[in-house]
């Protein structure tokens, strides 16, 4: 069987474009399975372009070395599946039991079909000339041998099927999905394109390529649209944490300890009455920029701009131990920030100060609405604690509820009880230092 030129050249073509496309990937890549699966689509794209010099033509009596290769390269896909597969089998939230499935038949999957490539580097001529591309116009295969290698690379797709109609049904990142299901729905004409003839295994690879390219492209829509909301709150660590792993396992609502830091400026009503409105929102800009620097630098999360409020939550989305002795240095921090920008823009008529409230306690959080328009929410006394707190804090002060002074023993000292609005009872507050 020998090709036509025309079948080489859109053969070559096609590897060409599958090369590219895994060659992407690869670069941007951000976990072990992204990479995995790039090296599976660059294996293929080597074996798309050479097939049609070997397919059907290997010499039984003068096997080159480089055909033996060739078999390798589809070992590497399937191990690339199965790399790329188990990366999301541990980031789902999928049962244990799911999980366990999932794992015996990508693993079983992807050794049977190691083993086959395997055979077949010693059996290269009856893999290459009565399997790959073997199956003519009629639907028939060329070969008396084509079911030594098509009966187990049939039962390890079975494998792998099995794995991603179960993956399917789990709890996995949103983005992630809609990637998974785009691979899961190119396989099939991948593997086709291994034993259909040129034409038709040209057209398996193209189309294969195309849905491929489609659900990395879904993918990273809504990756830009989660790093928009990102951007917003999280610190550029827990944004990265949430990149590795996923939104869902991260923002789903759940219960944790923390400490909420709220910031506040004084004298801001009456500087915006005399000061330009452009100014203004320069100010602003220049204060939220500072803070945000000091909320980075103590791994915090903004949860709300609220004009020249900010409220920061500590221990959230991912719980820690430390979250008071934290939210009282990144208050400290941000204090000082917020000074800065205070002595660059106070007038002497209309003076700018800050104040600062910590408090500590069970808060549940979570991300609310869809990919395109999220937000987090905290519920908790913490919150409303915190914010009281700052209302009461004059300028340059720090005050933190009776849990988070607890925790910073050293740089706390009590303030005596304040009343504060929506509690019967006053209330213990304590003083930080700012240095």
């Amino acid at each position: 069987m020998h090709a036509a030129f025309h079948e080489y050249l859109a053969s070559t073509a096609v590897g060409g474009l599958v090369l590219a496309y895994g060659l992407a990937l690869l670069r941007v890549g951000q976990t072990r399975g992204d990479r995995a699966m790039a090296l599976s689509w660059i294996a293929s794209s080597v074996f798309a372009a050479a097939v049609p010099h070997v397919a059907g033509q290997v010499d039984p009596d003068h096997v080159q070395i480089g055909e033996r290769g060739l078999v390798l390269l589809v070992a590497a896909v399937f191990l690339g599946v199965w790399a790329y597969l188990l990366h999301l089998i541990r980031t789902s939230n999928g049962t244990a039991h799911a999980r366990r499935l999932m794992i015996v038949a990508v693993t079983g999957a992807a050794g049977l079909a190691v083993a086959t490539a395997g055979v077949a580097v010693f059996r290269t001529e009856p893999f290459f000339n009565d399997f790959v591309q073997a199956i003519d116009s009629d639907g028939l295969p060329r070969g008396a041998g084509f079911w030594q290698f098509g009966a187990p690379m049939l039962i390890s797709s079975t494998g792998y099927g099995v794995a991603w109609t179960t993956l399917a049904r789990q709890d996995i990142d949103p983005g992630e999905r809609t990637r998974a299901v785009a691979h899961a729905i190119a396989i099939p004409p991948l593997l086709l394109a291994l034993v259909l003839a040129l034409p038709a295994s040209i057209i398996g690879y193209a189309a294969a390529t195309a849905i491929s390219i489609y659900g990395v492209m879904g993918h990273l829509t809504v990756q830009g649209e989660r790093a928009a909301f990102l951007s917003r709150f999280l610190s550029p660590q827990v944004a990265e944490l949430v990149r590795l792993r996923g939104l869902g396992a991260i923002a789903k609502p759940q219960e944790l300890e923390l400490s909420v830091v709220c910031i506040d400026f004084r004298g801001f009503t009456s500087y915006t009455e005399a000061i330009p409105s452009q100014a203004v929102i320069d100010l602003i800009s220049d204060y939220h920029e500072a803070v945000a620097g000091a909320v980075a630098e103590h791994d915090g999360m903004i949860k709300d701009y609220a004009g020249d409020g900010i409220l920061i939550l500590v221990g959230a989305p991912i719980a820690r131990a430390d979250h008071a002795t934290a939210a009282v240095a990144l208050a400290r921090s941000a204090l000082l920030a917020a000074q800065r920008v205070t002595d660059r823009w106070a007038t002497g008529p209309h003076p700018l100060g800050v104040g600062i409230g910590v408090a500590s306690g069970r808060v549940t959080v979570g991300a609310i609405g869809d990919a395109a328009r999220m937000d987090y929410t905290a519920v908790g006394t913490a919150v409303n604690l915190a914010a009281r707190l700052c209302a009461a804090a004059e300028d340059g002060t720090i005050l933190v509820d009776g849990q988070a002074a607890s925790f910073n023993t050293a740089s706390c000292e009590p303030h005596g009880e304040l009343s504060l609005k929506g509690l019967s009872t006053p209330l213990p507050v304590f003083r930080c230092s700012t240095a």
